[in-house]
């Protein structure tokens, strides 16, 4: 189970551990990292309508809660234009993180890089992808062009800097940046029918943070599992192998089926070179 997974939102029709017959019933609180659980009825219970199409995103984010306004980062106090500088970092929205090995000097300070400035639930992110599966087409995967696209939101670093080379006393501040840069994607996709009525399909993302040319990458995998059910539904199972550092979460119809939590407050050569691996049990939609 991924370390410090947490269940999600109640959206998705039902869940059932894999090995369990399923039988059906009403989604509560799974445990940790698997999303609402369907309790099993002592009798055969209709499920929810199934869905023709699994709109289905993935996000691997920095939360905004890990980081801090721009303004509470120590910052020079005696410019020549402090007014005006105080006035401008105040100006800077959302939250930030140090960048690792960066440090003051010289007349500038740390480069700052924002967080996604949100949580669970969708939104900006490092990398992920984001595709739909029809039911219809389930079991004839393998003949389509890719199904899911991978892509970024970007990330932005901005400092702030004076005129001084020693003391910022007396001198003029100004800030270098918000910069904006993306990162290019490494993206792969492997589609096999495995019958008439299922298909897997594994794709895997991989990006760096695009301010520095040795920082490692993010990256995950995923697989999945969808079947057509002689009763109607469509039912997913799914794979995922992440590095321990950001969050991640995936949704399928707009509801939380997977996410994780990293125990980590930011980015570094140990969390983005180790991985973790969740293996879900059945949804059904």
């Amino acid at each position: 189970m991924a370390t410090g997974s947490k269940p999600g939102p109640l959206s998705p029709p039902g869940y059932i551990d894999a090995g369990t017959l399923p039988r059906i019933a009403t989604p509560t609180p799974g445990p940790i990292g698997m999303g609402p659980r369907a309790k099993l009825a002592d009798g055969p219970t209709l499920m929810a309508s199934s869905v023709t199409a699994l709109e289905i995103e993935f996000d691997a984010f920095i939360p905004g809660a890990l980081g801090k306004s721009f303004k509470s980062y120590e910052h020079p106090t005696d410019l020549k234009n402090q007014a005006a500088f105080d006035a401008a970092i105040s100006a800077v929205t959302g939250t930030w993180l140090e960048e690792p090995g960066t440090f003051s000097a010289y007349g500038t300070g740390p480069w700052c890089y924002a967080t996604d400035d949100r949580d669970f639930g969708g939104g900006s992110h490092r990398v992920g992808f984001r595709g739909t599966i029809r039911r219809s087409d389930i079991g004839s995967l393998a003949r389509k062009g890719d199904l899911f696209k991978h892509d970024t939101s970007g990330s932005v670093h901005i400092r702030w800097v004076h005129t001084g080379y020693v003391t910022s006393k007396g001198e003029i501040g100004s800030l270098n940046g918000p910069i904006n840069k993306s990162a290019p994607i490494s993206s792969t996709e492997e589609r096999v029918d495995n019958s008439s009525t299922q298909s897997t399909v594994t794709t895997t993302g991989s990006a760096s943070y695009p301010f520095k040319e040795a920082a490692p990458n993010i990256d995950y995998e995923v697989k999945f599992v969808f079947a057509r059910d002689p009763g109607g539904q469509t039912v997913v199972r799914f794979e995922i192998t992440n590095n321990k550092f950001p969050f991640y979460e995936l949704m399928i119809n707009g509801g939380t089926v997977w996410n994780y939590t990293s125990a980590d407050t930011g980015p570094g050569p140990i969390n983005l070179n180790t991985s973790t691996t969740f293996k879900s049990g059945f949804w059904y939609f």
